[in-house]
């Protein structure tokens, strides 16, 4: 993008930069100035496009949730892997299990919201310090009707200010709904966070504005992320800062002693960041369990899988 930016005069290169800095934000929600350029690529490529559900992601975890018992509302603040049995403390009571699951995202693990004991390995305590969660947020417009480009599932903006908001998704296209939703991610993404519903709302109408001109109506509803202040996140998603390897992920993953194992984007060697690296994290993490099941030769009642998902 520099090397193309030859030939513009300065607000052009401002506009190419801004690009830049967008994209690199977008995918990896972590601020520009920590996302390691070194590393942010090392992940693989995955077969197919993007998708959005219109039905929302239940039409998939209702479905693989069929048959198991969840306890919802169980705020779980320790695991005790000491004893016979893993103790899991929650704020209804304690339970007990050969093997615990941890899919707790990455910042959590890293505000030390769920107690170990004993503690994690070095390996993993480092692994979690150094890697990051990052912010990436969405704000949702509902129209009385479409008035933007309706042939065209992303409206770009290159703007010239953090304030703009450069990737808009076109929701008639995707659903038939007269809804616009933008992004908001990285350093933006966490200044965002600080500034109230109507603010954004107003900010998104302006750049809106210089698109399609002033006297475009006003929204009839908004719908606005805050991940970083969702207290069972706190963040996005994982990426590797400067100074980190992607490889620790791997150290995430390791399981502790085979009875505490961990799945989840942020141990997704290949695929962090994404629900498809999560679900996979999971099968992976499924057989770790059933292979330390029957190495411990506890199948003796012709059961294997999980006791407790955390």
């Amino acid at each position: 993008i520099f090397a193309a930016s030859q030939g513009y005069d300065a607000d052009q290169r401002r506009r190419l930069t801004f690009i830049a800095r967008t994209y690199l934000e977008h995918e990896w929600a972590g601020p520009r100035s920590d996302v390691s350029l070194l590393e942010y690529d090392k992940s693989l490529g995955f077969a197919g496009h993007d998708r959005v559900f219109p039905e929302g992601y239940a039409q998939i975890t209702d479905r693989l949730a069929e048959g198991t018992d969840i306890l919802l509302g169980h705020g779980v603040t320790q695991v005790d892997y000491s004893g016979a049995h893993v103790d899991v403390l929650t704020n209804r009571g304690s339970f007990q299990a050969s093997y615990v699951l941890v899919t707790v995202p990455l910042g959590v693990l890293r505000a030390g919201r769920i107690a170990f004991h004993p503690r994690l390995p070095k390996g993993k305590r480092d692994a979690i310090r150094k890697t990051r969660m990052g912010v990436f947020n969405k704000i949702f417009l509902k129209f009385d009707s479409v008035f933007w480009d309706q042939d065209n599932e992303l409206i770009g903006y290159i703007g010239s200010q953090d304030e703009d908001w450069p990737e808009i998704v076109n929701f008639h296209r995707i659903a038939g709904l007269p809804v616009l939703l933008a992004f908001s991610a990285g350093t933006t993404g966490e200044k965002n966070e600080l500034r109230d519903n109507a603010e954004l709302v107003t900010c998104l109408m302006d750049c809106l504005r210089k698109m399609y001109g002033q006297n475009i109506p006003e929204p009839v509803g908004h719908l606005i992320t805050r991940w970083n202040q969702d207290p069972f996140s706190l963040g996005s998603y994982s990426y590797v800062p400067v100074g980190s390897k992607q490889s620790l992920r791997r150290q995430l993953a390791i399981p502790v002693e085979n009875r505490v194992f961990f799945a989840g984007e942020a141990t997704s060697q290949f695929f962090p960041a994404t629900v498809h690296g999560a679900f996979l994290s999971g099968v992976r993490a499924a057989y770790e369990i059933m292979l330390a099941d029957a190495k411990a030769d506890l199948m003796k009642d012709g059961q294997a899988g999980f006791d407790i998902y955390v």
